[in-house]
């Protein structure tokens, strides 16, 4: 029988914190596509940590239609080529892409930085097995109510719903994860009765 390792268990500000951080590292990372408008300032966005160019009131344009709007100012600004190509497939970019994607590639790597941030939040290895693996490999098992997917949720929700349903799951490679929902488990046969 599998001897369990030490279930890591993470509060969900911190997995949120987390989530949050690995978005705008990557966002960040993308920033250095964005076109400065042809009327921008000599100077830079006074907002904290933001490199672009000044358009009004001492702030780039996006964070100038926030202060407008009444948005957070902390939210990392998408990095968007409206109009351009995608760096993967060539297709247009369109409002729904973002660091310099397509909507199709933008998604999926939005869920692959995620995902993989999530893995090392679990700590990078399964909390059954204790095996180290590619990010595909595991998956995140429920221990009280289940309100959604983990893997639904990387896809399309923001990190503070992410990390309400992350913080009621323990992380297992999907080997794990089989067994820890098989009959065979709950009725406790041993592994050389299941051969």
């Amino acid at each position: 029988m599998r001897q369990p390792t030490e279930a890591i268990q993470i509060s969900e500000s911190q997995i949120a914190e987390a989530l949050a951080a690995a978005l705008t590292a990557r966002t960040r990372a993308a920033s250095d596509i964005f076109i400065p408008p042809t009327n921008a300032r000599g100077y830079v966005c006074s907002s904290p940590e933001c490199t672009r160019p000044a358009y009004a009131k001492g702030l780039c344009n996006a964070h100038y239609m926030r202060l407008r709007k009444g948005s957070s100012m902390d939210a990392p600004v998408r990095a968007r080529k409206r109009g351009d190509l995608c760096e993967e497939c060539g297709k247009e970019t369109g409002a729904k892409g973002g660091w310099g994607l397509c909507q199709l590639h933008y998604r999926r790597a939005r869920y692959l930085t995620l995902k993989d941030a999530a893995v090392e939040i679990f700590g990078g290895s399964c909390a059954a097995c204790g095996g180290r693996y590619h990010r595909a490999v595991f998956d995140f098992h429920h221990q009280g109510d289940k309100e959604g997917a983990p893997s639904e949720l990387l896809q399309n929700r923001s990190p503070a719903s992410i990390a309400r349903e992350l913080a009621k799951c323990t992380m297992l490679c999907a080997n794990c994860h089989r067994l820890e929902h098989s009959n065979d488990i709950r009725r406790g046969l041993s592994e050389a009765d299941r051969e």
